[in-house]
């Protein structure tokens, strides 16, 4: 009697997918949650390029050369709404091609001049998956540091 009760027992298999499916289930689900916070990381990455964008589309629709651009990187925080690690606003002129120093407003006659304005946003994404331990973040609170930027010429 016992050993017909072994000898169906090591042969029943009803049970052997539900014992698989509980093994494979959380790595599944950690796959499929990464990939969705590798996602949203895109998405946000996006938006903030976006935001940067916003405020360089102000630069354009100006039409010609301004000494400040502040409106613009105002523009591009205010698009972006949430809280930035850092944001710069750059200009600079470029004479046949050679970017200048700060303080240097013309080009020496017969050189092709250009003007430049580019914004560049820096904030944090905070992933739901925490892998600190893993592939630690670079930002302020342990995320990681995404970067927006645009730029447009304007003269």
């Amino acid at each position: 009697m016992m050993r017909a009760v072994r000898f169906r027992l090591r042969h029943d298999r009803r049970g052997g997918s539900a014992a698989e499916f509980a093994l494979v289930l959380p790595l599944v689900g950690t796959m499929l949650l990464g990939a969705l916070d590798l996602a949203n990381g895109f998405a946000t990455r996006l938006r903030l390029e976006q935001a940067a964008q916003a405020g360089i589309e102000m630069v354009a629709n100006r039409k010609g050369y301004s000494p400040d651009y502040g409106f613009a990187l105002t523009e591009a925080q205010g698009r972006w709404g949430d809280p930035l690690i850092s944001s710069n606003l750059q200009s600079w002129l470029e004479c046949n091609g050679t970017r200048q120093s700060n303080g240097t407003t013309q080009c020496p006659s017969g050189q092709t001049r250009a003007r430049y304005v580019a914004i560049t946003l820096r904030a944090e994404y905070l992933p739901t998956l925490k892998l600190d331990r893993i592939l630690p973040g670079d930002g302020p609170n342990g995320g990681y540091e995404i970067i927006g930027d645009a730029a447009v010429r304007v003269q």
